[in-house]
């Protein structure tokens, strides 16, 4: 069972690694990115680019 565990981990480490790379891939893809996030519920008056550097700590 340990096996299985561990495997789960693995598994969204990849998820998240994919994630960083799809958005810090190009400064075309991070705006999009951002772009993408005025369509959320929530993001009325609120800054998208703001927001999508929020949720990627490393992308300034």
């Amino acid at each position: 069972m340990a096996y299985v565990a561990i495997a789960g981990r693995c598994l969204i480490g990849v998820v998240f690694l994919w994630a960083v790379v799809g958005k810090l891939h190009s400064r075309s893809a991070f705006h999009s990115f951002a772009a993408s996030l005025r369509e959320l519920p929530g993001m009325s008056g609120r800054n998208p680019r703001a927001v999508a550097g929020l949720t990627d700590c490393s992308s300034s």
